[in-house]
Formats: structure tokens, sequence, C-alpha cells
């Protein structure tokens, strides 16, 4: 796979939980939005102390932990942070490849 094939993938999976947030209840619609202020609350306040963290991964970690969500919203979420991790890895991988090839 190369870096596109990740990069779709992600967009895939983040396209899909997405669509099943849309479809969520009211109820759980207006949970989503406190998790989702939290996360921003804490990402912006870790910012501000030189820390960087993933929002979007951070937020579906909270959809994961939440056992009133739906199953199929908690599964969407597991599934964008395996993704976001795998091509997280690949780049990473990549980096010392492209770092050797530059320093011959």
């Amino acid at each position: 796979m190369n870096e596109n094939d990740y990069d779709r993938i992600l967009e895939d999976t983040g396209n899909k939980l997405g669509d099943l947030m849309e479809k969520c209840s009211p109820d759980e619609k207006k949970k989503l939005n406190a998790m989702l202020l939290q996360v921003v609350e804490f990402v912006d306040s870790a910012e501000k102390h030189g820390k960087c963290f993933d929002k979007t991964s951070l937020f579906a970690a909270a959809i994961i932990s939440d056992p009133d969500l739906s199953e199929e919203l908690r599964e969407a979420a597991k599934a964008y942070i395996e993704a976001d991790y795998a091509y997280v890895k690949f780049l990473t991988e990549k980096q010392p490849e492209e770092e050797t090839t530059k320093d011959s």
C-alpha cells in the first residue's frame, strides 16, 4: 500500500463515522456534541502548554468508551482509530527511508 491508499482509507472511515453521527438520535447528538466540546477544550489547553493531540482520534476514543452509544457508531470510531494508526505508522516507517535516501 502507498500513502494515497492509507489516506483514502482514513478518509473513508472518517466519512462513515460522520455519516453514522448524522443519523444519531437527538439525545446521542447532544452527548456527542458535549464530548466534542470536552475534547476541543482539552486539546486547546494542552496546545497552550506545547503539547499536540489529534482531536479527531481523541473524539473517536471518547465515542468508543461510551457504552450508551450504539455499537455501530462505536465500531466505526474504532475503525477510524485503527486507520489513523496504520497511516501514522506507515508515515513514521517511511520517514527514515526517505532520510537514508537523502543522505546517500
